[in-house]
């Protein structure tokens, strides 16, 4: 996304001429928490439509009315989003991470509209980006109102929403993934090789998204194109469906919703296959032009790898399906080893306890080692690589 009013981001100090410290830290206060807020109503409005539509409704149908539904409603949204970009703000590529960048009220129900689509459409990317927009609004629209000017106010705004992400689970209990891990030594070594397996696959899952957006003439808004990616995760999405009769949410939408169920498939085998299609549409949807996250696709997959390690070698890879998930967050995220260490230590302790933040702090310090590339897109939707090690 553009900045939409570059003035609501002033360069320099954070802080008003003639306003007190005191008054800035305040407003940084108010912000923060009413984002926070703001972000909790969205999360909530967005986790429930998707629930509503992808787990409720789609159970209610099969047979032919599922697959023309599902297709349908797939590649409808490949339009829409393709027309809104066209006729709204352009929005971010989710191959480049999260864009830190003020965003104006004025701008904001555009793109919004655009990643509310992706995401209730049950394309595969994750709505932490409406959580971005919707704390920049805030920050930027009340930013000069209380004394918090610059990047400083755009910042605060989106700290306060994304912590929706955290909030939200803690409060409903849904956060632990592997109940009752008791760490073993031995359980490193598994560790190891899921953030290994992790990393090795979201790497061909960003190279054949820029296949895909090579092939699209590059990332600019085209109707037909977009329509055609949206109906082929469609039918994937529908085949799966078909043919093992598990829910079709297990391969739509972003998945955070979805871990536990995917993890209860029983069988390693069933574990993977799943997995596996998600990674084929994740690509598609991180290559197809669509607007939304792309973080929480990629821990859906690495909590697949890492859970049918568990079950494939159980005396190897127990509480892996957490550190499948470090493996993908630390990958995606590539920052420094500080902040590496912290965020492993930090996901073990959200989704296995305080006894899974060494394995996945191990993870994570795997996925920091393996090279990445960082993609960035230009306002003409010419794509560059950048090797980040």
């Amino acid at each position: 996304m553009s900045p939409a009013d570059p003035s609501s981001a002033d360069e320099g100090s954070s802080v008003q001429p003639g306003v007190s410290k005191g008054r800035t830290i305040g407003g940084s206060l108010v912000i923060f928490a009413l984002a926070l807020l703001a972000g909790l109503i969205v999360l909530t409005l967005v986790e429930q439509a998707i629930h509503y539509i992808w787990v409720e409704a789609a159970a209610d149908i099969s047979g032919p009315t599922m697959w023309i539904a599902v297709v349908g409603i797939t590649t409808v949204a490949g339009g829409l989003v393709a027309l809104l970009r066209l006729k709204g703000q352009d929005g971010h590529n989710p191959m480049g991470g999260l864009a830190m960048v003020p965003v104006t009220l004025r701008h904001y129900p555009s793109t919004l509209a655009a990643i509310l689509v992706t995401l209730l459409g049950g394309l595969v990317l994750g709505p932490e980006v409406a959580l971005v927009v919707t704390g920049s609004m805030v920050g930027t629209e009340l930013g000069r109102r209380l004394g918090v000017v610059g990047k400083t106010a755009t910042l605060v705004g989106i700290v306060g929403a994304i912590l929706a992400l955290v909030v939200r689970p803690l409060l409903s209990g849904s956060n632990i993934i592997v109940p009752q891990y008791t760490f073993s030594p031995i359980d490193v070594l598994g560790a190891i090789g899921v953030a290994a397996a992790t990393a090795g696959t979201l790497y061909l899952a960003r190279t054949l998204a820029l296949a895909v957006i090579s092939l699209r003439g590059g990332d600019v808004p085209r109707i037909i194109p977009m329509m055609a990616i949206g109906a082929v995760i469609g039918l994937i999405a529908a085949g799966y469906r078909e043919f093992t009769d598990n829910p079709i949410a297990i391969i739509l939408t972003s998945g955070e919703g979805m871990i536990e169920p995917l993890l209860g498939l029983g069988t390693a085998g069933a574990i993977m296959l799943a997995t596996a299609f998600k990674w084929l549409v994740y690509a598609l949807s991180l290559g197809g032009g669509f607007r939304g996250g792309p973080y929480f696709p990629a821990l859906f997959v690495g909590a697949g790898i890492g859970g049918s390690a568990s079950l494939a070698i159980p005396d190897l890879s127990a509480g892996a399906a957490a550190a499948g998930i470090a493996a993908a967050f630390a990958y995606l995220f590539h920052g420094s080893w500080k902040a590496i260490i912290i965020l492993g230590a930090l996901v073990g302790l959200f989704f296995g306890g305080w006894q899974a933040m060494l394995i996945c702090i191990v993870a994570a310090a795997v996925a920091k080692i393996l090279p990445a590339v960082k993609i960035t897109t230009s306002r003409e939707g010419d794509v560059s690589e950048t090797l980040q090690r």
